[in-house]
């Protein structure tokens, strides 16, 4: 069998335009070797967890369904029941059920020939679904309009969000969260990338301030800023054109600057 004939086998590769540059089909092939994340947490001696040292999952056909495009922009849903069962006894799972999991995030690669095709992005955790939720917006390349390679769908988990330097973050700006970070932990925090900063230079800010700014968060004594992984809200609840962001305490200021980097 040819190259070619392999790939239709797993999702509708001929249907790629070059619109936007043969980089395109380039970046959509990346998704079938994109890298899993091992459990934090995980010890080799465990079973439990050392059979999903990679956190990929093999699910059935009828565990995800595809749904319409709402605002999802690149965020499905996860029931809690099949996050716990795919993360297993990993630490991500042991922290986030601390709370009701709500707003517990990971970011997927999924791959279905026969009915999802390749998808990429974020599924929330949503009370009240018993599937796997995959909006239309999350799809990179259609199923196979072929002999599909198999029925059954592959679940990729990237990453876990909130993950520790969210946990860390949260720490320095909510006045309600006792134990401050260490000066180790600070260090793994990060400067507003340099994308933000040409953003905040077209909106007029000064150059002068935003290089203070950058100083005192070396020095570790201002920080106004924080990277956040955003998801659709899976309540329902908030008003369409709000965003609600949540751990500030008492230090939510009366403007938020929010906009969206490529990461």
């Amino acid at each position: 069998m040819d190259l070619k004939s392999a790939l239709l086998r797993i999702g509708e590769f001929d249907s790629l335009t070059y619109d936007h540059g043969a980089h395109k089909t380039i970046s959509r092939l990346k998704l079938l070797v994109s890298p899993s994340r091992r459990p934090h947490g995980w010890k080799h001696e465990d079973d439990d967890i050392g059979r999903q040292v990679f956190s990929m999952r093999r699910l059935k056909k009828n565990q995800v369904e595809i749904i319409e495009d709402n605002g999802h922009l690149g965020c499905g849903f996860i029931p809690k029941s099949l996050l716990v069962e795919v993360l297993g006894k990993s630490e991500d799972v042991k922290k986030a059920s601390v709370g009701s999991m709500r707003g517990f995030a990971i970011q997927v690669r999924i791959i279905g020939p026969s009915s999802v095709g390749i998808a990429k992005g974020v599924l929330v955790v949503k009370d009240g679904i018993d599937k796997i939720q995959v909006p239309t917006s999350m799809v990179k390349v259609k199923k196979s309009k072929t002999q599909p390679l198999h029925d059954d769908i592959v679940l990729n988990v990237q990453k876990c969000f909130p993950w520790e330097a969210h946990r860390h973050m949260s720490r320095i700006i909510n006045d309600h969260l006792k134990d401050p970070p260490s000066k180790a932990q600070m260090k793994t925090l990060k400067k507003p990338c340099d994308d933000v900063m040409r953003v905040l230079l077209c909106k007029g800010v000064d150059g002068d301030i935003l290089q203070r700014y950058e100083e005192d968060f070396k020095e570790q004594t201002k920080f106004n800023h924080a990277s956040l992984i955003g998801v659709i809200d899976p309540t329902g609840l908030i008003p369409s054109g709000k965003v609600f962001i949540p751990g500030m305490g008492n230090k939510t200021p009366s403007r938020v600057f929010v906009t969206r980097v490529r990461v």
